[in-house]
């Protein structure tokens, strides 16, 4: 089996015609017209977002099992939590 990786870094296999996108892309910061020290500070920018939506989407977890067994409790607080995580 033979594969081959396109100027996309598509990985494209010989005996199935699929791509497969893959999460490596050398050119980058070149395409994005940034160095390394500025990449790296607007990457680390979204870490706070980004813990704050796993701390919501874990607290998520029980209160949708809660709801689905009992569904008169928790009304509405996936839904507001949802359209919440949408406007971050």
């Amino acid at each position: 089996m033979e594969s081959q990786i396109n100027e996309n870094y598509c990985l494209r296999s010989q005996d199935k015609e699929k791509e497969v996108k893959l999460m490596i892309n050398f050119k980058h910061l070149e395409e994005m017209n940034q160095t390394y020290w500025v990449h790296g500070t607007n990457a680390m920018s979204n870490l706070p977002k980004a813990l704050w939506v796993s701390v919501l989407s874990g607290w998520m977890v029980p209160v949708i099992i809660i709801h689905s067994i009992f569904p008169f409790l928790l009304n509405n607080t996936i839904g507001k939590w949802y359209r919440y995580l949408h406007k971050l």
